[in-house]
């Protein structure tokens, strides 16, 4: 028994880490979006400004990036919860690189050279740090970098708790076996026996 959770926590948790290594690649060396998960990350962004038409222009603008980040977030909190450490952190490694992809935009702002998904479409950031937004176009630059450093700090995280995790399961595998070596395999335990349940028998003559 122990052998057997231990490969297969050894292979879920090295997957994980190279589910994170892989979003993180994406994001963070080659400079782009996840294949698939980033079209993902775009229909989430969207459904941000669609969600949000009803506020006010400027919360529905930021919607769509505030959106984009906080659907992984909560999948993170969901997994967590369920003490799912692998999905928590894969779904944490997301956040982070959909956070990088928000910097892009971020840092576009001043320039708005990245194409949108359609012609004539308002640069979410080119407003929101625009006169009629924040008006503080100057700051592009550093509000994209601490936003990259957030996700990339993600990423660290997602994957520095995985490793932990198995380090420690390794840990504690190794410490049972070494106890198996010297006492021999520990007993199972019997069976509980079912309780049958109780019956009602009328009364003769009731």
């Amino acid at each position: 028994m122990t052998v057997a959770w231990t490969w297969e926590a050894l292979g879920r948790y090295l997957g994980g880490i190279a589910a994170c290594l892989a979003l993180a690649f994406f994001g963070f060396v080659a400079g782009d979006r996840v294949p698939l998960l980033g079209m993902f990350d775009l229909g989430i962004h969207e459904l941000g400004h669609l969600l949000a038409m009803p506020l006010p222009r400027l919360l529905t603008v930021l919607a769509g990036s505030a959106l984009q980040v906080a659907v992984p977030l909560g999948l993170t909190a969901y997994f967590w919860a369920r003490r799912d450490p692998v999905a928590a952190a894969v779904t944490l490694a997301w956040a982070g690189t959909s956070a990088k992809d928000v910097s892009v935009y971020v840092a576009d702002a001043p320039y708005q050279a990245l194409p949108l998904l359609y012609p004539n479409a308002t640069h979410d950031w080119a407003w929101l740090l625009g006169p009629q937004g924040f008006d503080a176009m100057a700051a592009a630059g550093t509000i994209a970098r601490v936003i990259a450093v957030a996700g990339g700090l993600a990423v660290a995280a997602a994957v520095g708790v995985l490793t932990s995790r198995l380090i420690d399961a390794q840990r504690v595998a190794a410490q049972a076996a070494e106890l198996e070596r010297w006492f021999g395999p520990a007993p199972e335990r019997p069976p509980r026996p079912v309780r049958r349940a109780r019956t009602h028998h009328p009364t003769p003559g009731a």
